[in-house]
Order: structure tokens, then sequence, then C-alpha cells
């Protein structure tokens, strides 16, 4: 499973993009080889504004299941990733 990170209108450490790639990594092992590319955005809507302007937006393409997607948002990234 190859998982790739987007980031929009902010720059998170290498520190923080491993933790991210872990958490979905453990999240859809059970899954196996039924996934492949995966793509985790994380759109920041209103800047440095504050808020619950955090999202994750992951599209899973599981062979047995179809297309899945998941979504959070929080106050910050590693919340919405929850």
């Amino acid at each position: 499973m190859k998982i790739e990170t987007r980031y929009q209108h902010f720059e998170l450490n290498e520190d923080m993009t491993s933790q991210i790639i872990n958490r979905v990594r453990f999240a859809l092992n059970r899954f196996g080889g039924e996934t492949g590319h995966l793509q985790v955005h994380f759109p920041d809507t209103n800047g440095p504004e504050g808020g619950l302007d955090k999202h994750c937006s992951l599209p899973v393409k599981v062979t047995s299941l179809g297309k899945i997607m998941a979504n959070g948002e929080d106050v910050d990234f590693r919340s919405a990733l929850k």
C-alpha cells in the first residue's frame, strides 16, 4: 500500500507526515492487499484564523467493498485524522 499526503495552505514536518502515514497504514492494515495507492488530503479552509477548519479526506478503493470515503474535521490535523 502506497500512501501519499496532500496539504493545502500549510506545511507539515517530516515527523507529523510519518505519524499520518503510520496511522492510515494501521487503520487499513486489515484489508491487506486489497488497497493500492492512497492519497490523504488535508485542506485548511480558513488559514491562520483557527477553529474547526482542519479537514482530513481519505478516499479508499477496497477490492471487496468498492470505494470508501472517510472524512474528519477538528482544530488540528492529528485530531482530524482520527
